[in-house]
């Protein structure tokens, strides 16, 4: 296969699948989400959310002691579940948010499978075929364990919400 035929293999294969993301009615969730949940969350979002906070919010906001809320969007009722519940109340259809939000995380996933798996199949096509690399010459590195993090060594902060005094 010469350059211009693997080239044009590749945009082809990457314009199906990016047609096929789009048509989803969970990418625009999924792009709302990475431009205002991971990190920058605009206050005139915010405000535009709270009105759909779930009956069943606990009202949760956790602090950081100088970052305020920016370290733990997903961790709120106030923010992540109002941005879903506002966005989830434009679907069609009449399941209930808590399916709508399986479904998207099992979309999520499947989007994601697809990509990398079209990754190292676009990877391969450049390398080994459009590049004539011989796998049997790669160089392998490795680097040893105490350089690479294991979530068996990683801990995460676990927040409780304070019970109601009376």
């Amino acid at each position: 296969m010469n350059e211009c035929e693997t080239t044009e293999l590749i945009l082809n294969r990457w314009n199906e699948i990016d047609d096929q993301l789009e048509a989803s009615e969970f990418m625009k969730l999924a792009y709302e989400m990475r431009k205002h949940l991971t990190g920058h969350t605009p206050i005139r979002e915010v405000k535009k959310w709270l009105p759909h906070i779930g009956t069943n919010a606990e009202n949760r906001f956790l602090f950081h002691e100088t970052k305020a809320n920016s370290s733990f969007i997903a961790c709120d009722d106030l923010v992540f579940a109002s941005f879903l519940n506002f966005h989830f109340s434009k679907f069609d259809g009449v399941e209930d948010n808590q399916v709508r939000y399986e479904r998207y995380l099992r979309w999520l996933i499947e989007a994601s499978n697809t990509i990398v798996t079209e990754f190292h199949w676009a990877s391969k096509s450049v390398f080994l075929d459009k590049l004539n690399k011989d796998v049997k010459k790669d160089m392998v590195y490795t680097l040893d364990d105490q350089f690479v993090a294991s979530s068996r060594d990683i801990s995460l902060p676990v927040y409780f919400p304070m019970p109601k005094r009376t």
